[in-house]
């Protein structure tokens, strides 16, 4: 009896010092787990970036433009800037939107463009510099003589990068690589046409390239010169946005390839007759058709006013020099159709159709 009394007092004491070991453990543990370093939460960007875009100017027509694509809803909201008395401006990626806004005002100031991305730089206090740094910006400038820099920022989200062109710049950040811009450049140097078709054919070129390694998205363009817009005294010769499509530069090309088949008439001052063709930025080109000689008449005004003697006037239209506006206004009705270098259309512009009027 002694002996199993004693070996029961042993065993109790075993399972005592078990018990014990058991409760010194999960102290110990709750200990660690409350003094150790916690693992800090990777921060989330304050909104999406990733974009790809490129200014161009057309030395035969005057206009300066922009185009972009983004894998974010409505991209033109806050990237494309500008200014038919100044220049273009594109900012993104860890984008401060106000870029674009300081970018038109030092053009105003009569600035170069690299020196205009050297200000802004420099006057950036970096408000987020954790989450939103100024390190990561992306931004280009250009002029009305087709100058221009561009400046793509150390911690902007790989890849990232620009490539120059003659009178282009594109740039883009989360792309497939390098290839992007590369073929943007190529795609706006080696296309014909107006400048909304040269820009698109950019942004195709770059998502062949694999552009935004996220998809896309939307896609803008915007083109300007001074008084070559619709209308009278627009400077906004184009201005589009695609914001929510799953093939946005697609339904970009549809848009510009419609506005090319009509290209709405600018009623600037210096279109009107009495005038003058040929006399201002978006002038007339009379081309081989002799417009003001003896079979005319003694000058343009005679050569274009209505004849009486004709039996059944009519109405063409004339194209615009392709050294300025590359657009088309109504002649007035004229007596001899034939020696329009134009093709007579089946429907003259009515003042009251959707190009005329807004």
């Amino acid at each position: 009896m002694i002996g199993s009394r004693k070996s029961e007092v042993t065993s109790r004491k075993s399972r005592v010092a078990s018990r014990e070991w058991r409760y010194a453990l999960v102290v110990v543990v709750a200990i660690t787990m409350l003094t150790a370093p916690r693992a800090q939460p990777q921060a989330e960007p304050l909104w999406d970036t990733g974009t790809f875009s490129i200014l161009g100017f057309d030395p035969a027509t005057g206009e300066v433009g922009g185009a972009v694509q983004s894998r974010v809803f409505s991209v033109g909201n806050g990237v494309l800037w500008a200014d038919a008395e100044v220049g273009v401006a594109a900012t993104q990626a860890i984008v401060d939107v106000g870029y674009g806004r300081q970018a038109l005002d030092l053009l105003r100031k009569g600035m170069k463009p690299e020196a205009i991305v050297k200000q802004i730089l420099d006057a950036d206090t970096d408000p987020l510099p954790e989450r939103w740094s100024k390190q990561g910006r992306q931004f280009a400038v250009m002029n009305l003589k087709g100058e221009f820099a561009a400046y793509t920022g150390p911690k902007a989200t790989t890849w990232a990068g620009n490539k120059a062109g003659k009178f282009a710049t594109a740039q883009g950040n989360i792309l497939a690589g390098p290839q992007v811009v590369d073929n943007m450049i190529e795609r706006f140097e080696n296309t014909t046409g107006h400048l909304s078709q040269r820009l698109v054919a950019a942004l195709e070129g770059g998502q062949a390239g694999g552009g935004d390694t996220r998809g896309q998205q939307s896609a803008a363009l915007v083109i300007v010169k001074k008084n070559c817009g619709v209308w009278l005294h627009n400077d906004t010769v184009l201005r589009l946005q695609v914001d929510d499509n799953p093939e946005p530069i697609k339904e970009l090309r549809r848009i510009v390839d419609k506005w090319n088949e009509r290209r709405p008439t600018s009623v600037s001052p210096e279109l009107q007759i009495e005038r003058g063709l040929g006399t201002g930025d978006c002038g007339l080109r009379t081309g081989d058709c002799g417009l003001g000689t003896a079979d005319w008449g003694t000058g343009l005004g005679d050569s274009l006013s209505p004849s009486p003697q004709s039996p059944v006037p009519q109405r063409f239209y004339l194209a615009v020099s392709t050294s300025t506006c590359a657009r088309e206004v109504p002649l007035w009705t004229i007596s001899r159709p034939s020696c329009i270098s134009a093709s007579p259309r089946t429907a003259p512009i009515d003042p009251a159709s959707s190009d005329s009027t807004s």
